[in-house]
């Protein structure tokens, strides 16, 4: 093997493990956020109602990072389909390398970003919106007409 073919291939391995990593830290961002979520809603409700304005900065700061790192991992996989396959393709002449990487990524399946975004907006969104919600009268801020 030559090797600059072996250079792409260790690339391919090192990038797989990155995004692998990446994707499992992504993962457990859901789970520590409402993990996080209800540590700091259970203390409110017992004594501090106005520790319900820190869950909106949990779920900005935390859904940030499962943001940023959901972007890092859909770039290394573009670069895992273009570029290196297409170098690979190259040096080992045969077009059929790394298929995995654009075969499991079926374009097609509009309904499965769609569920992915509701469970990001319930896991990410929703609960800030509802600590504000909930903070106003719990603090006693007064709203018009009221």
């Amino acid at each position: 093997m030559d090797g600059t073919k072996q250079a792409h291939l260790v690339e391919y391995e090192k990038l797989k493990k990155e995004q692998g990593r990446r994707i499992q830290f992504r993962d457990n961002m859901r789970y520590v956020t409402l993990a996080a979520i209800g540590v700091v809603a259970a203390q409110a409700g017992r004594s501090s109602p106005e520790l319900l304005l820190v869950i909106p900065w949990i779920c900005l700061i935390l859904g940030w990072n499962y943001v940023a790192n959901a972007g890092a991992v859909k770039r290394i996989g573009e670069h895992i389909e273009g570029p290196l396959s297409k170098a690979v393709s190259a040096s080992a002449g045969d077009d059929r390398v790394f298929q995995w990487e654009s075969f499991r990524r079926d374009e097609r399946d509009a309904a499965r970003r769609v569920r992915q975004l509701v469970v990001d907006e319930i896991t990410f969104f929703f609960p800030g919106v509802m600590a504000l919600v909930s903070s106003v009268p719990a603090c006693g801020v007064r709203t018009s007409g009221g």
